[in-house]
């Protein structure tokens, strides 16, 4: 019995560190259009959001890479985890085609992909793209994700 009783702390322990693994970013634009997103941010190897950057504008054919989560505008100067992301069409612009979605770490529940259109200033549309999030494949709680756009 002491045994099943340490299996099951051991793989609820691992469990409940299996989440938000990564503690980098990056950041792919492959479309022509500017691309706008706000990076989720959790204490680390939790999936329980605390933090949120402010608007990052990803210009075309560019990337940004944050090599730590402190980099990131917003987040705290201590070591965080990278959840997810907001993406939205374009900051301010609502209804008709506008959209905002979340993408993130599928261990907590968010979804790998977002489809949508990404508008110009003045809320016309861009193009229709996809967001995509890359979990990072290094051991759990390191490593660096990837959001691409495309």
């Amino acid at each position: 019995m002491k045994k099943v009783l340490l299996a099951l702390l051991i793989l609820v322990c691992f469990a409940a560190t299996a989440s938000a693994r990564a503690r980098q970013l990056r950041i792919t634009n492959y479309t022509s259009c500017t691309t706008y997103v706000q990076i989720r941010g959790a204490d680390l190897c939790s999936c329980a959001p605390m933090y949120l950057s402010g608007v990052i504008a990803v210009p075309p054919s560019s990337s940004i890479v944050y090599s730590t989560s402190a980099m990131i505008p917003g987040f705290p100067t201590a070591p965080k985890a990278i959840i997810g992301a907001i993406v939205m069409s374009y900051p301010g612009c609502t209804g008709g085609s506008a959209t905002t979605g979340m993408v993130g770490e599928a261990s907590c529940g968010f979804p790998n992909y977002f489809g949508y259109i990404t508008m110009l200033p003045g809320c016309t549309p861009c193009t229709q793209l996809g967001a995509n999030w890359v979990s990072s494949p290094a051991p759990i709680c390191t490593g660096m994700a990837e959001l691409i756009f495309r």
